[in-house]
């Protein structure tokens, strides 16, 4: 489901409708097993987190790691971004019997990275930087910034302005972090736009069914492909169907 691939059942509304969907904690863990026995390295992941919060399950910080660790091998870069934050030093992910080992950090950081995580291109940024290796971490930051992230944007002016980062880099990357930034505000108006159609033609009294039904899985495909998860036919017709009951209009 679209909450369910976010990981943030709670929070994150219909992206069409606006309304917020209503989902059994027992049934996305049965959804998560699920796609765990079908070594989906984005649930690993995702059930990592519930392990790592102590959410809907008891707080376990020692299966947390291991599912991750499970997830990684699987191929999921957010399984390799958790990882490092374990490894890495004063990030505010203790496990016991764990210690802080910046090597293994910096494995998982870069494999993370070459996934396409920003967060993590930024972080090993700030690891070189502390390892004074000024001119790797500049091309971190501005890989990051080029990609859309703001406080990567930040740090390249920064680094702009002490001489780290030519005037031609910091051109590109202002163009290129604005262009990104344009492209997720368009296709978050597109989002915006579709769910207030569909209000206006439920109001009028149009059958949406099959077009809001082809809306959600849409959706729901365009979110896979960006995790990484594969998701069947009948799968996605399950989830268009569960998210369609709990929505009210």
């Amino acid at each position: 489901m679209y909450a369910q691939l976010h990981a943030k059942s709670k929070t994150i509304p219909c992206p069409f409708c606006r309304v917020m969907p209503k989902f059994d904690n027992g049934e996305e863990l049965l959804w998560l097993q699920k796609r765990m026995d079908a070594k989906d390295g984005r649930a690993f992941h995702i059930m990592g987190c519930h392990y790592r919060r102590g959410d809907i399950v008891s707080q376990d910080k020692g299966k947390a790691l291991e599912l991750w660790l499970k997830g990684a091998e699987l191929g999921s870069v957010e399984c390799h971004a958790s990882i490092a934050t374990v490894y890495t030093p004063n990030c505010g992910v203790e496990v016991d019997g764990v210690n802080a080992n910046i090597k293994k950090a910096l494995v998982h950081w870069e494999l993370a990275a070459i996934g396409g995580h920003v967060q993590a291109r930024d972080n090993l940024g700030l690891l070189e930087m502390k390892n004074g290796n000024n001119r790797r971490g500049m091309k971190h930051f501005i890989i990051a910034a080029e990609s859309g992230l703001d406080q990567a944007l930040d740090l390249v002016r920064e680094g702009y302005k002490r001489g780290d980062v030519t005037k031609d880099e910091f051109a590109k990357t202002l163009r290129l972090h604005k262009e990104s930034f344009e492209s997720m505000q368009s296709e978050q108006r597109s989002m915006v736009a579709k769910g207030r159609d569909y209000e206006r033609d439920v109001k009028n009294g149009k059958d949406m069914s099959t077009e809001h039904r082809a809306m959600y899985r849409a959706e729901i495909q365009r979110l896979a492909r960006a995790q990484r998860m594969n998701v069947s036919d009948e799968e996605l017709d399950a989830m268009a169907a569960a998210m369609m009951s709990n929505v009210n209009i």
